[in-house]
């Protein structure tokens, strides 16, 4: 292992400026990538790879791939704007574990509940007669409220 480390630290610094560079674009992609599309699949997507003309997706399911794959073509027109990725002819999606940190959900990512759906959800809580489920439902319902 120490000599794996050795030989990455024994090259030169211009050896790194690409694979620098590459991660730096991957990392942009993948922020501009999540404001292309819903919340909720962005949180089962990352950006696995790009060749210089194929980008590749990975999701973490069946179901979030094929999403993906129907989004493909709207997106490589979207991404094909993004400096560096001018070249890029399509994007493959394959389905494989998203790293944990891809799967971050933020307050913008969240959509409120519709108001009926709030109003349903108190009187479901009213009219339970388990006690655990009670306690369930008004608590969700306290932090929909902030």
């Amino acid at each position: 292992m120490r000599k794996a480390y050795s030989l990455l630290l024994a090259k030169r610094p211009t050896e790194w400026v690409a694979p620098l560079q590459q991660a730096a674009l991957l990392r942009t992609v993948q922020a501009n990538l999540r404001a292309q599309i819903d919340p909720s699949l962005a949180l089962h997507c990352c950006v696995g790879h790009w060749d210089g003309q194929c980008l590749t997706l990975w999701a973490d399911a069946a179901v979030w791939a094929t999403k993906l794959r129907y989004l493909a073509p709207m997106l490589v027109e979207k991404v094909r704007k993004y400096k560096g990725m001018g070249e890029l002819r399509e994007i493959k999606v394959k389905v494989q574990m998203v790293p944990a940190k891809a799967a971050t959900l933020t307050p913008s990512m969240v959509k409120p509940l519709p108001q009926r759906t709030v109003l349903s959800m108190q009187e479901s809580a009213q009219v339970v007669s388990d006690p655990e489920l009670k306690a369930a439902l008004l608590r969700l319902l306290g932090r929909l409220r902030g």
